[in-house]
């Protein structure tokens, strides 16, 4: 999440397996499934453009068992007038030392959504 939180986008996306998937909830225009290493890079540097880079991931708790990788943390962001500020859990699966699936999990959905919802800078770009 360092990489994530300082914009070093192209190394965050780098842990991302060539087959990954990964689900964005809710129905903001960036929910749904996002496949491969270039779909996740979309999906982080959407969230970093509509945020204007002030999205931040505090991790709190990790938990590890297998292949299998559970995040608990802090998400803060803002964009224009609206602000978020919420508890994401963030499941992950390994295959080869890379994320092969992934699925951010809000406590809370509903102001998750309204946080994302009409982002409608290009979004459709990231589909």
């Amino acid at each position: 999440f360092a990489a994530f939180n300082v914009g070093d986008l192209e190394r965050a996306a780098a842990l991302a397996h060539p087959d990954l998937v990964y689900f964005f909830p809710g129905r903001s225009p960036l929910a749904g499934e996002h496949h491969g290493v270039e779909g996740y890079a979309r999906v982080l540097e959407t969230a970093k453009r509509l945020t204007d880079g002030t999205i931040r991931l505090d991790p709190v708790a990790v938990a590890e068992e297998g292949d299998h990788v559970l995040v608990w943390g802090r998400l803060t962001a803002r964009r224009g007038d609206r602000s978020y500020d919420g508890w994401n859990a963030y499941v992950y699966r390994f295959v080869d030392g890379r994320m092969r699936e992934g699925r951010t999990v809000p406590a809370d959905l509903y102001a998750f959504d309204a946080f994302w919802a009409d982002a409608s800078e290009n979004t459709q770009l990231i589909k």
